[in-house]
């Protein structure tokens, strides 16, 4: 197996294995703030939380979906420039997700000056959920292989 097919599947496990992990957390904490003591995807016991308020269990939602943009963004990004040899999946990747966050930013200004949060949380949710998985990676690293084997 070549190098860069074995670092392709390390990211690909890695976007996979955060993708499980932020739905426990995000999932949890939604059970714990809705009062719930079990639900499906509940595998580990975050017990650290059970006493923490709603409000600051949604701080904490807040606060790990950034860090979770982060984590898909830099996962995806890294894992296509080191997976090929060609550029073109990675600025694909960072284009997309440039595109992405400015329409969020828009969004979340408008929604903070206009005071209605609620009413574009769904498209911001959305789009956070654009972010959040391995998608586009393996989209765009379908899309790498096929102009591979297209040239060749």
């Amino acid at each position: 197996m070549k190098k860069r097919n074995i670092i392709w599947l390390l990211f690909l496990i890695l976007l996979f294995i955060s993708s499980y992990y932020r739905e426990v957390l995000f999932r949890s904490i939604n059970a714990i703030i809705d009062g719930e003591d079990f639900f499906y995807a509940k595998t580990t016991e975050l017990p650290f939380l059970k006493n923490w308020t709603a409000s600051e269990l949604n701080r904490l939602k807040y606060i790990l979906t950034i860090g979770f943009s982060v984590l898909f963004v830099l996962l995806t990004t890294f894992g296509l420039k080191w997976s090929f040899k060609s550029n073109l999946a990675f600025q694909i990747s960072l284009g997309l997700y440039a595109i992405v966050v400015l329409v969020a930013g828009i969004s979340l200004l408008i929604a903070l000056i206009t005071n209605q949060f609620n009413d574009f949380y769904p498209f911001l949710r959305t789009l956070v959920g654009l972010i959040h998985n391995p998608l586009l990676f393996i989209i765009l690293s379908a899309g790498d292989k096929a102009i591979q084997v297209i040239r060749n």
